[in-house]
């Protein structure tokens, strides 16, 4: 029983750390992809899914995924 929580004690020490870190360059790059995304207007997600030859679905899902 000590070594399971030997082990949540860490797991949380790791995670706070995690949430306490600065963003990495990728996930900066993505968010500020996701919030463009995500500005865009109906004309603007058709024309940005013809342009990647993709669904407006697609444009609109990245966007939620993207997004922060």
């Amino acid at each position: 029983m000590d070594k399971i929580n030997d082990l949540m004690d860490r797991l949380e020490r790791v995670r706070l750390a995690q949430d306490d870190a600065p963003p990495d360059e990728l996930s900066r790059s993505l968010w500020e992809f996701g919030a463009e995304l995500a500005a865009l207007n109906e004309a603007g997600i058709k024309a940005r899914a013809e342009e990647w030859g993709i669904t407006q679905d697609d444009v609109r899902e990245m966007a939620r995924t993207y997004a922060r």
